[in-house]
């Protein structure tokens, strides 16, 4: 898909320097997350594993050939966890190590163990889900965030998905605007990281490849 000099386009397997771009745009979109902190080697690790993960797909968004964004989007968030770990442990575990003692280390990879069950807990949700969605901050205002939204879920729509799991921090305002003008409803909250608020929703997918807002 075209959108003017932006292309979105799906990718089944990436280049290191795509996936470089990847991780880059990733570090700088959440600079305190505790992935970033693992540094470049094992995001672009975990980006690969999900692009080559069956149960998994990942959108970039491309100026001039270069990712000015990306969503990858899973089918099954615990299948694509496995995947991770089956595929990165090599990069992963001297990242972690490497990270010493710290008790926010472990408080991290605790989080990424529970994180399916603590966002489900107590909300029946689609097993599918939003597993990251970053935008270049230069890129912002674009449209680029909806036109990745509107291609993953035509995506969804030809995996024979029907609705799926989106969950967003309780202070991310742009982003639930955007899940709200695409017919996403927001059907609860959950506790993802400890001490923040994350919102959970739920989006509808019509079997001809569009969002309810949009049916």
């Amino acid at each position: 898909m075209n959108m003017g000099s932006v292309e979105i386009v799906r990718i089944g397997e990436a280049t290191e320097g795509r996936l470089r771009e990847v991780s880059d745009l990733h570090r700088a979109s959440i600079p305190s997350g505790f992935m970033t902190s693992l540094g470049q080697a094992a995001l672009s690790a975990v980006y690969r594993a999900i692009i080559r993960s069956p149960h998994a797909f990942m959108l970039v968004a491309l100026q001039d050939d270069r990712c000015v964004g990306f969503l990858a989007a899973s089918l099954s968030t615990r299948r694509v966890q496995f995947d991770i770990m089956a595929t990165s442990w090599r990069q992963l575990a001297p990242a972690v190590l490497r990270q010493g003692v710290r008790p926010r280390v472990w408080l991290g990879i605790a989080e990424l163990i529970t994180y399916t069950a603590k966002s489900r807990q107590r909300i029946a949700t689609p097993a599918a889900e939003i597993l990251n969605f970053c935008v270049d901050p230069s890129c912002r205002g674009a449209g680029i965030g909806g036109e990745l939204l509107r291609e993953m879920v035509r995506e969804y729509a030809r995996r024979g998905t029907r609705e799926i799991t989106i969950v967003t921090g309780a202070g991310q305002r742009e982003a639930q605007r955007l899940y709200e003008r695409e017919g996403a409803r927001r059907v609860g909250e959950a506790t993802v990281h400890a001490g923040s608020s994350s919102f959970v929703y739920v989006l509808p997918i019509a079997e001809d490849g569009s969002s309810q807002a949009h049916a």
